[in-house]
């Protein structure tokens, strides 16, 4: 070993022990750097205002400055030297970590990890736990404020911006001295948010104060996401991963010093971490069949509910075996309309519920809901309604005169409707009332002397749109992941399938031409595209679909001319020239 080297490594020993024992013996005010020096050493401390406002360029630029090498040779300040476990050269000073580490972890429900959420009688179920830690051999810093920045995968975008998903998430911070956890304590709710610019979760550590000889040199954030609570509740559904992974990128920012690996990645290795995405909910749906009213005294059970109920699956067809009466009201013994509640649940483990009415009547069938002397009746032989037409229509006989809506429990302040002579009748409620086909709508109908006369379920259907388009894709060889191609019409999104297996939802389409990206494929698979109108499963429309073989890897062939040969060639050629012209 040479003589500098040596010279070197006595120099890397020096600074080691110094810092060390300026950890040890310096005062607290030496310790405090305030906040505009720090601003000084650039990439090494972040104050708590510099994380409010931080930007992209300034985490680049950090994370190039902890692999930069120190190479200063000669100072009595500076020294460098390879931290450990990491191959990072580190410049050491006052006020710098060093051997600093950065780890994430997912943990949670063994089940999620490996199998993706559970679907049970209706009900999602997972939770996922990511811990972030950063630890240090040497920390000058007495005070620890930091704050944990999870990156979320891009496939959880839309469930993430939704308050249910931040309403399930908590955490705990637990810092360490001497390398020592101590117990963790809870973080508070108002300081885990979400940023949807940057799609991730930040997480404010409560702040911990250590002494003089028990440094703060290490922090873990412990996350917690009840992932199946925040899709049930919110409705939205986790796409498939594109590269069979979900990535999460986890990180410790300010507060301690960044120096060394400063992030780290972990991954869900999964196609699918929903079985409910791409799946839609079974329908309930009530025929002229189901029994809307009996005689006061009478029977009405459980059974006689289900008549004329059915209960239909888009994958599963029909599966009226399943559906089941979760709730039913009806009493007999007074007239009145009650509410029979009906629940299935498809293969997938997806429910749907729906609430129908049943009115009792008195025995000579006056139908006037309890008034009793009250000579008047009608019924309502149909209620319609479109998704993004104004109106709920259909008809009617007897003394309605006019009507009443409710929706999902709640009544509509306002009474109205047009009801003729004819039997048909129209209730005016708006475009933007009912968006859900699967909103529960009852419209309820009065005579002119505001007795209640009939209830009956709306049934909801569909806005229909006429969308058509034809997707175009070029053939790809092994070793280009990426489909381009053109398109039509109103394709706004493609399913990819590699030898009839589902892959993966997406593709970027503007001004007749696509991009996918589809990963890495192998010679001779089948590829096929199926392109729809929209996003949602549940909505979207089949347009068009194209298939291809991957073809094998393109042999490029390339050469050179040898100059030297076509130089005497040329030579010789004109020899020969000059010797026919002295002739």
């Amino acid at each position: 070993m040479s003589k500098k080297g040596n010279a070197q490594k006595v120099l890397t020993l020096a600074a080691t022990l110094a810092l060390v024992g300026n950890v040890l013996v310096t005062p607290v005010t030496a310790w405090a750097a305030d906040a505009e020096e720090a601003n000084q050493v650039e990439g090494v401390i972040v104050t708590e205002q510099e994380q409010n406002t931080e930007a992209a360029t300034t985490e680049e630029n950090t994370e190039a400055t902890t692999k930069e090498e120190a190479t200063t040779e000669g100072s009595s300040q500076e020294a460098t030297t390879e931290t450990s476990g990491e191959g990072v050269e580190a410049a050491w000073g006052p006020g710098i970590s060093i051997g600093f580490t950065t780890s994430t972890t997912i943990t949670g429900d063994t089940s999620v990890i490996k199998n993706g959420l559970s679907i049970i009688d209706g009900k999602t179920t997972g939770h996922l736990q990511i811990s972030v830690q950063r630890s240090t051999l040497v920390e000058a810093s007495i005070e620890a404020s930091t704050t944990a920045y999870i990156d979320l995968p891009d496939e959880f975008k839309e469930i993430a911006n939704t308050k249910e998903f931040v309403q399930n998430v908590t955490a705990k911070t637990g810092h360490m001295i001497w390398g020592v956890d101590r117990q963790p304590e809870p973080v508070n709710s108002g300081k885990i948010t979400y940023n949807a610019s940057k799609n991730r979760l930040e997480v404010v550590n409560p702040p911990f104060t250590g002494t003089i000889v028990q440094p703060v040199n290490g922090v873990v954030t412990y996350v917690d996401i009840d992932l199946g609570t925040a899709v049930q509740e919110s409705g939205v559904r986790i796409p498939d991963s594109i590269n069979s992974q979900y990535k999460f990128v986890g990180r410790q920012h300010g507060g301690l010093n960044l120096l060394g690996k400063w992030k780290d990645t972990a991954t869900i290795n999964l196609q699918k971490i929903d079985p409910g995405y791409g799946v839609e909910k079974p329908e309930i749906e009530f025929t002229d069949q189901r029994i809307e009213e009996v005689e006061v005294g009478s029977d009405y059970t459980d059974q006689m509910a289900l008549k004329g109920v059915i209960a239909t699956d888009p994958k599963d067809g029909l599966i009226t075996n399943k559906l089941t009466v979760t709730s039913n009201q009806v009493d007999t013994r007074t007239e009145g309309t009650y509410p029979v509640t009906y629940r299935v649940v498809n293969n997938t483990g997806l429910a749907t519920e729906k609430t129908g009415y049943v009115k009792v009547v008195s025995k000579s069938g006056g139908g006037n809901g309890g008034n009793e002397g009250n000579e008047t009746e009608g019924t309502f032989k149909s209620a319609d309604y479109t998704i993004g037409e104004s109106s709920i229509t259909g008809s009617f006989d007897g003394d309605i005169s006019y009507a009443k809506i409710m929706i999902n429990g709640t009544e509509l302040g306002s009474k109205g409707g047009t009801f003729s002579k004819d039997g048909n009748y129209a209730f005016w409620i708006g475009v933007n009332t009912i968006t859900n086909k699967n909103d529960d709508v009852v419209i309820i109908g009065y005579d002119k002397d505001d007795n209640e006369l009939d209830r009956k379920q709306v049934n909801i259907k569909d806005k229909v749109v006429a969308t058509s388009g034809t997707i175009n894709p070029k053939v790809l060889s092994e070793g280009e992941t990426t489909i381009t191609g053109t398109f039509t019409g109103d394709v706004k999104q493609v399913d990819l399938y590699v030898d009839g297996q589902y892959k993966s939802s997406g593709g970027s389409f503007s001004n007749g031409n696509f991009t996918y990206y589809a990963g890495s494929l192998k010679a001779g698979q089948k590829v096929e595209l199926v392109a729809y109108d929209g996003y949602k499963p549940n909505e979207r429309k089949e347009l068009d679909r194209k298939s291809f073989v991957v073809q094998g890897k393109q042999v490029v062939t390339s050469g050179t001319i040898n100059q030297v040969l076509l130089l005497m060639e040329i030579l010789k050629s004109l020899v020969l020239i000059q010797v026919m012209l002295n002739k």
